[in-house]
């Protein structure tokens, strides 16, 4: 019954038409049980209760703001299984070079494949760090598209900077569908630090964001701060470690010093930013730090500070990494295994980790609006969990599935097919 009405209520886009549903969640405000959406040409025309004796009849799913992934690669959405062994991280990055050599072509097929499951997971918005200018995506799904950047020697510097380059005069035909540009120095232990000076003066005349993985792995950190450890034993065996680059004594502050002048910056993980860069971030609000839990799992890390950096002010939100460290691409389930982890943690608080703040981490203030009077009927459609009585139970619950993005623009017609045949098998 609730299917078809949702199916009839797919096929008015555009017309004036209303939407019963459980519940509508806005991240840090009150939920709303049993609502009607009433909207006309994509604008949200009401929200009201429904009325009494009919709650019922309500079809069991949550509305909240669109979902965004702030970090992802999509290159290894060809992967079904994570890359090992977790255990050593430049073990690990030895896989994903082999991994890469071994592909065939472009990854243009798997960044394709990754964007039409983001879309089908309910995403309105994803940070890709990209290898390539052009980026495939499917109706609906905008992306602030990162050329990384990887570079230790003076040849490979030249080469990064001229692909760079032609991101940047790509930018209008990215933005006509709907996206943007960002760059991405991509590490410390992969970045020389005069290609990390001229990516930000770029960055800072071009007026682009920049994300970049920071303080992800003990490793890292040893081989900044002495030059030596298996980070410095990695880029040896690839010739690419440099003495006068790893001579000791650097700090990641001298990473996030010039994050902080461009217009709005990622600190991609940050696992084991000390109190020194804790402070700095809470100085500097316009870097935002993206926790990629499962991922972070998957590498058996200390427990990552983010409850202690959102106490201080510093804006945290979510990522799923790639498929080369987690096991799909579902930035719901990023959420969900976090409060299943923390039982104290609010999930009206939380949500804004993935949805609102996160848009506003990207850069991207269009998709941070709330689902209220007024604005586009921008959001996601979650299908509840049908056992659960609470929002809070409801969200946190394994059976609480993403269903549906609705952009600005709507929804393509593929959205509504998929939709229709997913409830065929279900029946």
């Amino acid at each position: 019954m609730w299917r078809s009405r949702l199916r009839d209520w797919m096929e008015k886009q555009g017309q004036r038409r209303i939407l019963e549903v459980r519940w509508l969640l806005n991240p840090r405000g009150m939920p709303l049980r049993n609502v009607q959406i009433e909207d006309e040409g994509g604008i949200i025309t009401a929200i009201r209760p429904i009325a009494a004796g009919r709650e019922s009849e309500s079809l069991p799913l949550m509305v909240i703001p669109p979902l965004v992934n702030a970090h992802t690669h999509l290159e290894f959405s060809a992967l079904e299984e994570p890359l090992g062994p977790a255990a050593s991280f430049p073990d690990w990055i030895r896989s994903v070079v082999t991994w890469r050599r071994a592909q065939p072509g472009s990854p243009s097929l798997a960044i394709e494949k990754g964007m039409t499951q983001c879309r089908e997971l309910g995403v309105g918005l994803v940070g890709e760090i990209a290898t390539q200018s052009f980026l495939h995506r499917p109706p609906g799904t905008a992306c602030v598209v990162f050329r990384e950047a990887i570079g230790l020697t003076r040849e490979r510097i030249a080469d990064q900077l001229q692909a760079v380059q032609e991101h940047i005069a790509s930018r209008t035909s990215i933005e006509a569908a709907g996206s943007s540009i960002g760059l991405s120095p991509h590490a410390p232990y992969t970045v020389h630090p005069e290609l990390m000076q001229k990516m930000t003066e770029l960055a800072i005349r071009h007026r682009v964001p920049v994300a970049m993985h920071l303080a992800e792995t003990r490793e890292e950190l040893r081989l900044l701060q002495h030059g030596d450890g298996a980070m410095a034993d990695f880029l040896k065996s690839m010739g690419l470690f440099d003495s006068a680059v790893f001579s000791g004594h650097r700090q990641m502050l001298e990473f996030l010093e010039p994050l902080a002048r461009v217009p709005q910056a990622l600190a991609v993980h940050g696992n084991y930013f000390a109190e020194q860069e804790l402070s700095f971030l809470v100085k500097h609000p316009s870097i935002s730090v993206v926790y990629c839990p499962r991922t972070h799992a998957w590498f058996q890390h200390s427990e990552h500070p983010f409850r202690r950096m959102q106490a201080a002010g510093i804006r945290v939100v979510l990522g799923t990494d790639s498929r080369a460290s987690n096991p799909d691409l579902c930035i719901l389930s990023e959420l969900q295994f976090l409060l299943r982890r923390h039982s104290e943690l609010s999930v009206t608080d939380m949500l804004e980790m993935i949805t609102t703040s996160a848009a506003t981490a990207l850069g991207r203030n269009e998709f941070s609006c709330p689902v209220q009077t007024g604005h586009a009927f921008a959001a996601t459609l979650l299908l509840c969990d049908g056992e659960q009585t609470t929002v809070d139970a409801t969200l946190r619950a394994v059976g609480t599935r993403p269903l549906l993005a609705i952009s600005k623009s709507g929804y393509a017609e593929a959205d509504l097919a998929r939709i229709v045949r997913s409830f065929s098998k279900s029946t």
